[in-house]
């Protein structure tokens, strides 16, 4: 009673004269309007062109799936060769760590948690191309005899039909990799520091945190509309989207992409994923956001292989091929050694008052905005390596 109180105090301040307007609550139902995207879904028994062995994955896999273009051969090489490439995560990076350890209990209490060997698999989910051509047909059949790693999906690979392709994406690993508790969603654009990325899923399996999402959280993020990204009032009608991660990387638990994909069947499709998977369906179903500091996030114009000794990195968008292959010898040695190492918190995004309403679509998977991962507990530190 004394908590509705002070609710009502607060609004009726908010209200008097010349004050800043509450923002409106929207009905998620209504708030996305039904579009041509809709159109774009193939027939559940058509979906899915080409999967790889789902048996490869256990319980100490860490999962990446990448949105990734059909002509991109070159860039999903490129993190073949680099940060998705297993054997350069586990045991052995491990006993290295011990012998530069020279006794710190702090680095042993780190290393707890890698005692066991993590691999390393990544998704590529792939469309099609309007006209078929011999030359990335064969391309795409190389890939996925030799790396079986190509998730191909029978949709046209445009960017309209990005939504539609994640959430099939989605869709394919919760229903064939039972076993994964946690998975990483990010573009073949960006370059993953996976060192970091492994002890961030490690921090939240270790605190069996559930219905949550982990990434770069933009809050009060402007809905744009004009350019690339626009988004039109038809659409989407609010000039804000919910809090939600930005596309460059984010981890969903097992039970967040359940909700997402339980809440997507209510709710029109958006042009825009990530706000439409990570904002708009999150905070429907009550998924939690958790946030890194935004300066892990960086964008080849800020950041060199010369910085590494004084800021983090999680995440580097938009690097040149050259860039790519430096930065990733540096983390790789730097690793190897246990030197400059970083030590974040993630964080928890609260809700602000006004947002959208909660749906209660399933009693097993909505959550309310007081739920665990809202509540004061201290997640194990991130180690930026």
């Amino acid at each position: 009673m004394y908590t509705i109180l002070v609710i009502d105090l607060y609004r009726s301040k908010r209200t008097k004269a010349g004050s800043k307007q509450p923002r409106p609550v929207y009905n998620p139902l209504t708030l996305v309007s039904r579009s041509y995207i809709q159109t774009l879904i193939p027939d559940d028994d058509e979906a899915v062109i080409f999967a790889p062995d789902s048996n490869l994955v256990t319980s100490k896999t860490v999962v990446i799936f990448v949105q990734s273009d059909y002509s991109n051969t070159e860039r999903r090489q490129l993190i073949r060769h680099t940060w998705a490439n297993s054997r350069y995560y586990g045991n052995d990076d491990n006993n290295a760590s011990h012998d530069h350890n020279n006794g710190n209990n702090n680095n042993n209490n780190n290393n707890n948690n890698n005692n066991v060997k993590r691999d390393v698999v990544v998704l590529f989910a792939v469309g099609t191309r309007e006209e078929t051509g011999e030359d990335t047909e064969s391309s795409l059949n190389l890939e996925m005899s030799e790396h079986n790693d190509i998730l191909l999906f029978n949709i046209v690979d445009v960017y309209d039909s990005l939504t539609v392709k994640g959430l099939l994406a989605m869709t394919w690993i919760y229903e064939n990799l039972k076993q994964v508790n946690y998975v990483i969603k990010t573009d073949d654009d960006v370059f993953l520091n996976m060192f970091a990325w492994i002890d961030a899923v490690e921090s939240l399996d270790a605190h069996n945190v559930t219905c949550v999402m982990a990434g770069f959280v933009w809050t009060n993020p402007n809905v744009l509309r004009s350019g690339k990204y626009q988004v039109g009032k038809d659409a989407y009608e609010p000039d804000l989207f919910p809090a939600f991660c930005s596309g460059a990387a984010y981890i969903m638990s097992r039970d967040s992409m359940a909700a997402i994909l339980e809440a997507s069947a209510y709710i029109p499709l958006l042009v825009r994923d990530d706000p439409y998977y990570t904002g708009i369906l999150a905070q429907t179903m009550g998924v939690s956001l958790l946030t890194f500091p935004k300066e892990t996030l960086r964008f080849d114009e800020y950041f060199g292989v010369e910085h590494l000794n004084t800021k983090p990195v999680m995440a580097v968008h938009r690097l040149g091929t050259r860039q790519w292959y430096r930065l990733w010898n540096a983390l790789r040695n730097r690793h190897r050694l246990r030197i400059g190492r970083h030590r974040i918190k993630l964080r928890p995004v609260y809700v602000e008052e006004g947002g959208l309403r909660l749906m209660r679509l399933s009693k097993a998977l909505n959550r309310t905005l007081e739920n665990e991962c809202l509540s004061d507990t201290v997640f194990g530190d991130v180690i930026l390596t």
